[in-house]
């Protein structure tokens, strides 16, 4: 069987350190090719000989060059002499050139030498450069705004609200006139609603963002509907700000939001140090307790593998949820049979309200609550 050098290009998706380290390999590879064609150059006008110089003897001039792959600089080497090679063999492929930091192509080569590269599943691992990846990690926390900072988040959603509709009346009286799409921003708003300046300007820097993504999805998928307006009763309540220059911060148990004081929260889990908040969505459920969603950036670490010590059985029970092999029962508290009974008896208590009135907004939020306790 013959043996051949197949090629498989794939893309890759680095985080922001080893971006740095990527652009570092292509810029030094750039760098020491330039600089040995310069010094061969030289050489050659000087002694009329060809000058075998190496990147290894520029490392002492130029310590950073031990930051990045070695292999890859070896490479750089073999690239210049057969370049020159070509040059002397057929003249009229032209006389090596110094590569450019705007127009040469953005690449490096390197070898694998005793396994330093490596496919591992769906990462690929290569000298100099980590293997851990990042994610998006959110952690939904239950906060206590006061009366002011209530206040706040109900006008920031109702502003959310209002420019999401404005807008999307706006683009669609637009394309009736003009069959054109409208680009509207919030920021053309505030001159004729000035109200608009109190609250989180991100907050409908988002809402732009969500209507354009609702209009591609719709013309991408049509199935998907044409993008509707928001009901102040029906819609969810909501809005989503995002971190710009530290505006946004926790400390201890509060939680500081743009354009209010810091507000309590209460955490379940703890949070690392090492996660970078993105974003954080704010939002009222119907029972009227406030939630913040909060969005980390944060390493995908894999967990540590251990051997077996022993194995455990477990088989699913009508009552106590599930049995172990050892004969113990889980123990399960039932929290849903529990609140079932309850849940009925508010829900007939709901249906003997007048649709409209004061108790049936009370008695919904009762059901509400005994909703989330269900879940």
């Amino acid at each position: 069987m013959r043996k051949i050098n197949r090629a498989v290009k794939i893309r890759i998706y680095p985080n922001a350190e080893q971006r740095v380290q990527i652009e570092k390999t292509i810029g030094c590879s750039r760098f020491i090719y330039n600089c040995m064609l310069a010094d061969k150059i030289e050489h050659y006008k000087k002694e009329k000989k060809m000058l075998r110089n190496t990147p290894a003897s520029y490392k002492k001039e130029y310590p950073w060059l031990k930051e990045v792959d070695s292999l890859a600089l070896a490479n750089v080497q073999i690239y210049l002499e057969s370049a020159f090679c070509k040059f002397f063999r057929e003249p009229s492929a032209g006389f090596p050139r110094f590569k450019s930091k705007k127009s040469s192509r953005k690449s490096y080569t390197t070898n694998v030498v005793n396994g330093n590269i490596f496919l591992e599943g769906k990462y690929l691992k290569l000298p100099k450069m980590t293997e851990v990846r990042k994610i998006n990690r959110a952690v939904k926390i239950r906060i206590y705004p006061n009366a002011e900072q209530r206040v706040q988040i109900e006008k920031t959603i109702g502003c959310s609200r209002f420019i999401y509709n404005c807008m999307l009346a706006d683009k669609i009286e637009h394309y009736k006139k003009e069959k054109k799409m409208l680009r509207n921003t919030p920021a053309s708003y505030k001159k004729e609603y000035p109200w608009l300046k109190e609250v989180d300007s991100l907050a409908l820097a988002n809402v732009q963002m969500h209507l354009e993504s609702a209009f591609c999805k719709f013309f991408r998928e049509p199935s998907a509907g044409f993008p509707r307006f928001k009901s102040k009763k029906s819609s969810r309540k909501s809005y989503t700000t995002n971190v710009v220059n530290g505006n946004i911060f926790l400390e201890g148990k509060y939680l500081k939001l743009p354009k209010m004081t810091a507000i309590r929260t209460k955490f379940r889990r703890p949070i690392s140090e090492k996660w970078k908040l993105k974003s954080v969505t704010v939002s009222r459920e119907a029972s009227g307790k406030y939630f913040a969603s909060l969005l980390f950036y944060c390493e995908n670490q894999a967990v540590e593998k251990r051997p077996v010590e022993k194995f455990l059985g477990i088989d699913f029970a009508m009552h106590g949820m599930c049995v172990f092999s050892t004969g113990e029962r889980a123990g399960y508290p039932m929290f849903y049979r529990n609140t079932e009974k309850k849940l009925a008896r508010e829900q007939r208590k709901l249906s003997r309200c007048q649709r409209g009135s004061r108790n049936y907004e009370k008695q919904k939020k009762r059901v509400a609550e005994q909703n989330v306790q269900k879940q």
